[in-house]
């Protein structure tokens, strides 16, 4: 049952990174900064693929 709970854990911690990335966004497409915008959005979705990556293992492991 310890495994689980510490599986848990990491994705939180890791789904708490991703979300930081939503408000640089927000901010972007209020401001109209299209640029800026398109990269922040580019990061965020590499770093989603680069994060799901070990989270893959840690849940088939469990």
């Amino acid at each position: 049952m310890t495994k689980p709970l510490a599986t848990r854990g990491r994705t939180i911690h890791w789904v708490t990174l991703l979300a930081a990335v939503a408000p640089f966004i927000a901010q972007e497409f209020g401001a109209d900064h299209l640029g800026l915008l398109r990269q922040s959005l580019r990061i965020g979705l590499w770093t989603a693929f680069l994060l799901s990556l070990p989270m893959m293992g840690f849940v088939v492991s469990a």
